[in-house]
């Protein structure tokens, strides 16, 4: 995946759907660390994957500096709350986000409290 990956900086794409590939935390990271600066992709459908924990703090990181993508959808990528706090750290810089889908994940009570106190900072 790590070439994949790398084409996704340039990639000329609007939406992107990585759904359903089985695509675990390493490779999940490869592809959030390769998006980071994609100046294109509005919409990610990166659902039914692995990510986890791991994933969801690169997913976080490529959030605070990617200045195009709208919808990220997360769904099912057995994130917890530890994952959750890591992306909800990427609402104060990035203003450009309107959908985030984390259904089906294993987010507490917690984790959802730190998202409202993030999306109190987010323009």
């Amino acid at each position: 995946l790590e070439p994949f990956a790398e084409e996704l900086k340039d990639a000329f794409l609007e939406e992107l759907s990585l759904a359903n590939c089985n695509i675990r935390e390493k490779d999940a990271s490869l592809v959030a660390q390769g998006l980071a600066n994609n100046k294109r992709l509005l919409k990610l459908d990166f659902s039914n994957n692995n990510a986890a924990d791991v994933g969801a703090k690169a997913f976080g990181e490529m959030l605070k500096v990617n200045a195009k993508l709208v919808l990220l959808n997360l769904a099912t990528n057995h994130i917890t709350s530890v994952g959750a706090a890591e992306i909800a750290k990427s609402f104060k810089p990035n203003s450009v986000l309107r959908e985030l889908n984390l259904r089906h994940n294993t987010i507490d009570s917690v984790g959802g409290q730190l998202f409202e106190d993030e999306l109190r900072y987010n323009n």
